[in-house]
Formats: structure tokens, sequence, C-alpha cells
């Protein structure tokens, strides 16, 4: 599996990554809100990803079946995320042969 390494910053250069810092210093982007921790939060607590859940590698995959997602917001929010919580790598899974919901309840239980 390949590794994604944030330690260089998102170019800048486009308006899909223009974070905007609220006076709570949370990051916005859309819908989503960054906490300086690297929680995700989003439409104000409607959907959350709590920084300590970050490093799973299911995120991506599960969020293909939420019709709500808008990744030109969600993908800078995750990614800033990961680096407000000092996260460098990630593993993330692209393919998979049992729905991801399975996987996700099989795991918590």
């Amino acid at each position: 599996m390949g590794l994604i390494n944030l330690s260089q910053n998102p170019s800048t250069e486009d308006n899909t990554y223009n974070p905007q810092v609220s006076t709570k210093k949370a990051m916005q982007f859309g819908k989503w809100s960054v906490s300086l921790e690297g929680d995700l939060s989003f439409d104000n607590g409607r959907y959350e990803i709590y920084s300590n859940q970050l490093k799973e590698k299911f995120w991506i995959a599960h969020l293909f079946s939420k019709n709500f997602i808008d990744w030109n917001e969600f993908i800078p929010a995750y990614f800033q995320g990961l680096k407000n919580a000092g996260i460098q790598n990630i593993e993330m899974l692209v393919y998979y042969s049992t729905p991801i919901d399975e996987i996700i309840f099989k795991k918590a239980n």
C-alpha cells in the first residue's frame, strides 16, 4: 500500500484549498470545520470524525456511500485534520470486496 506524506503544504493556487479561520480558531472548509486538534465536523455536528479516527484506512471508501459529501470541501478538511492531529502518514483502503459498513461494524464489535 502507498503512504500519503503530509509534510508538505497543499497547493493554494486554486480555490479548493482556501480555509477561513473562525473566532473559535477552527478552520472552515465549506460545511466542514476542523478543530485545532484535528476533529472534523460536518454541518455543525451532523457528521463527525474525531482525530483519533483519522488513521482508519476506510474513511474515503466509506464516505462514497454518503450523498451529502462535497469532495472539494471534504478532502482539504481531511488533510487539514490529519495535519492538525500531527499525522504524517496514513494507509488508505481503496478497494474492498465486503461492503464497507460490514467492515466498520465488525471492527467495532
